[in-house]
């Protein structure tokens, strides 16, 4: 009798269907499980969590990565990545020629070589810039303006000290003066003309005693020197136009 309840018991058990263990979703499955996925036209096995790719393709025109950490590099064969969103990395390398949009701000080396500006530059304003060298000007006019103060036209002149000034009607008339010197026996005397005026010549008074006087221009002057203490009087006759 406990012999038949026991077979009885086996072959109600063997008759009774198990139930699904449904470890992958959409659509469920359990581990081990395999489907062809239509949507990516893949083979794809139940790891007991996720639809796992198998790596066939059989109309061999769609790859899917999926939610994928990768384990090794990856290899496009040939193949473009598009419609990507932002892509990060540690670098990238490669031809550049169909990037756009690229931020010159991002820049964090190197050196932008001549051949990418432009042959003739934007008009921007120099202000600041500093240091310029006039021996490299090429070609243009400097302007009056930048050459001294005061009106410059066809009735002005620019001055040594930087001032367009206006010549006496007629071209002027000449006005001279004599300068001198302090007078008394010395080695050496100088005498120098006001501003404005150019020394045109000049004299020396030589003192008495043995011995020579050298009597000369000096800066925009007259001097004398002597190493016989002959320098007794310098003039100088200073003119200018007025």
């Amino acid at each position: 009798m406990m012999r038949l309840t026991v077979v009885a018991l086996l072959a109600l058990s063997m008759l009774s269907p198990l139930a699904a263990k449904a470890d992958c979703t959409t659509p469920a499955g359990v581990e081990a499980d395999m489907y062809y996925n239509t949507t990516y036209k893949r083979v794809q096995f139940c790891d007991g969590t996720n639809w796992i790719n198998m790596g066939v393709s059989f109309a061999g025109t769609v790859d899917n990565l999926g939610n994928h950490t990768a384990t090794q590099a990856l290899n496009m064969g040939g193949f473009a990545i598009t419609n990507a969103g932002a892509i990060t990395g540690t670098s990238i390398t490669g031809n550049g020629t169909a990037l756009t949009a690229l931020n010159a701000s991002n820049l964090g080396s190197g050196t932008i070589p001549d051949a990418r500006f432009p042959a003739t530059l934007p008009a921007v304003s120099g202000a600041n810039v500093t240091s310029l060298n006039a021996s490299n000007l090429a070609s243009g006019t400097v302007p009056t303006a930048r050459l001294g103060t005061g009106t410059a036209n066809n009735t002005t002149y620019l001055r040594g000290d930087g001032t367009w000034a206006t010549l006496g009607a007629g071209g002027g008339s000449l006005d001279c003066t004599n300068v001198s010197s302090s007078s008394g026996v010395s080695n050496s005397r100088t005498v120098a003309c006001d501003a404005g005026y150019t020394a045109t010549g000049g004299s020396c008074y030589r003192g008495t005693g043995d011995g020579g006087i050298i009597c000369s221009p000096a800066s925009n002057g007259w001097s004398c020197s002597s190493s016989a203490g002959l320098c007794h009087q310098v003039f100088a006759r200073c003119c200018r136009i007025q």
